[in-house]
């Protein structure tokens, strides 16, 4: 079942913050790159501050959504793999995860490379539980 609390937090700081969102764009162990501010108490991605102008894509923004102060993406995701149980420990099973997804939804969600489907997608699995990746690649396909 999706987390759809997770779900809206993550389309959330997306659609307010479109320039930190490429889904070409893979960003993984820059420690210290991505903090939370000067109050760790506070969710991480209303505090999210990237240095260099980072973006990335959906699955990385959700692992960053958990990582800790000054934890990287991959530490992140590998700590969510482990203390989940998962079998594996990367950040698309983090993500999955996290985000209450499986992995053939993961996958066209993750792998889509326009920002817009992928958004699209995210919100449809949202609104549509139980939906397929064949129902959600119809519903929402990559090029017109």
């Amino acid at each position: 079942m999706a987390n759809n609390a997770k779900i809206d937090e993550i389309l959330g700081y997306l659609l307010a913050y479109p320039q930190a969102h490429d889904q070409e764009t893979y960003f993984d162990g820059w420690a210290g790159a991505l903090t939370t501010g000067d109050d760790p108490s506070r969710d991480p991605l209303t505090q999210l501050r990237s240095e260099c102008g980072t973006t990335g894509c959906i699955a990385g923004w959700t692992i960053a959504s958990i990582a800790r102060r000054d934890e990287t993406i991959t530490a992140a995701a590998d700590r969510c793999c482990r203390e989940a149980g998962l079998a594996v420990d990367d950040i698309d099973a983090a993500a999955w995860h996290i985000l209450g997804i499986t992995s053939g939804i993961g996958y066209k969600i993750f792998y889509c490379f326009d920002n817009e489907t992928a958004i699209a997608r995210l919100k449809y699995v949202k609104d549509h539980p139980g939906a397929t990746p064949g129902e959600l690649i119809a519903a929402c396909p990559e090029w017109d």
